[in-house]
């Protein structure tokens, strides 16, 4: 069943593609293979942290259990179902939550709209790309697993980072959502990045294990951009709705991110040498 979903979106991507992606900002995706990695703390923390100084718009693309509008304390205006549903114009999901950071929610446990269809993507993927050039940087935080929106949105983006546990079925996980990646020619720039972790030895591990995996079974091989440490404020964030990094700028994990950031931004000047070479 993925595997012809996967293979239905990308030819509709392949289109798709044709008409957008003309430049602008750097999009990546934040994805995973199941729910609990911290993928979408760690997709706000990296926005908030790119946005202190570069154009940041940030896409919670889980259209049916949103959790951004929660995780920040924020009730918007409008989310993306209601541009689905033409009850909003695209420029009224832009909710600014800052003068560099802006935002794009999906919805919170709307069951009615379970279902997105081509038409869907490919309309708001083009008013994406037709903002792209106001931005730095464009993140989409997906939901977990391979709904055909997360699919497309990989198929778009320039960088997909998978976030995972070091437990052995988050490892699995995340090495299905490469397989599935590569196999469907989704995107030639997948990085792994190892969330709550004991320490360091511990995502060396996990990381070795899913290299030999990927290696041995697909042929290929994933790089990693870092590892997050477990600390118990985190959850102290939280619960109290919010972003970990203004309340902690001298944090372990604060140091892991701008990392991230710092990895990010590498691969963002190598592709564009990349393009500028090719052109």
């Amino acid at each position: 069943m993925i595997a012809g979903q996967a293979e239905r979106i990308v030819q509709f991507n392949n289109y798709l593609s044709e008409d957008i992606k003309n430049g602008g900002g750097f999009v990546v995706t934040f994805t995973s293979g199941k729910g609990g990695t911290g993928k979408s703390f760690t997709a706000i923390n990296a926005a908030y942290l790119a946005a202190l100084e570069k154009k940041v718009l940030l896409v919670d693309f889980n259209l049916n259990f949103s959790g951004l509008g929660t995780m920040l304390n924020l009730i918007p205006g409008a989310v993306i179902s209601d541009f689905f549903n033409s009850k909003a114009l695209f420029e009224e999901l832009i909710y600014k939550y800052n003068s560099n950071l802006h935002l794009i929610m999906g919805d919170d446990g709307n069951i009615t709209h379970n279902t997105i269809d081509e038409e869907d993507i490919f309309t708001f993927m083009k008013k994406i790309d037709s903002i792209k050039s106001d931005y730095d940087y464009i993140f989409f935080d997906c939901s977990p697993g391979v709904p055909p929106e997360v699919l497309s949105a990989i198929k778009y983006s320039d960088l997909n980072i998978i976030v995972g546990n070091t437990e052995p079925t988050s490892v699995m996980d995340a090495y299905a959502l490469i397989k599935i990646s590569v196999i469907n020619s989704l995107s030639s720039e997948n990085y792994v990045l190892f969330n709550k972790c004991i320490d360091e030895s511990d995502a060396v591990t996990a990381s070795g294990n899913l290299k030999k995996a990927v290696t041995h079974f697909l042929q290929t091989d994933i790089q990693t951009v870092g590892f997050i440490p477990f600390v118990k404020d985190i959850m102290s964030s939280l619960q109290k709705q919010e972003i970990y990094l203004k309340e902690n700028p001298s944090s372990k994990v604060a140091a892991k991110l701008k990392n991230l950031i710092h990895q990010i931004d590498k691969i963002r000047q190598m592709a564009n040498s990349h393009h500028r070479i090719n052109y």
